[in-house]
Formats: structure tokens, sequence, C-alpha cells
């Protein structure tokens, strides 16, 4: 799942996938455009690892 734009209170923003979080940015902005879009890959950093370490809790409690 990408990074995508998104909007929230009338203000565009980025989000990680289609249900992460929008962090919103002032227009015209780019430092705030930047940070915003930072904040949406940090989140999906941790969703990926996070889901790692599910993966590999899983795998951990099926062998013998």
């Amino acid at each position: 799942m990408p990074t995508q734009p998104c909007r929230e209170n009338n203000k565009p923003g980025f989000k990680f996938g289609s249900q992460g979080k929008c962090f919103t940015y002032t227009i015209g902005n780019p430092t705030s455009r930047n940070q915003a879009r930072n904040k949406a890959n940090a989140q999906g950093a941790a969703i990926k690892i996070g889901q790692q370490k599910a993966k590999e809790q899983f795998i951990i409690d099926i062998k013998p």
C-alpha cells in the first residue's frame, strides 16, 4: 500500500493505504507538505514492521 493523498477538514494531506490516518498540511507550504508525507511514510513503516512481527510470532507459535 503506497502513501496516497487524502483530505481531512477540507485540508489536503497524505495517508498510508486506504485506512491510515490523514496527516494534513498547509497549502503552499512545502515544509508542511513534506512533514505530512514523512509522517504517512513513517506510519506505513510501522504498519509493515507490526505485520512482520505478527507473522514471525505466528511462525514461532506453530512450530512443535
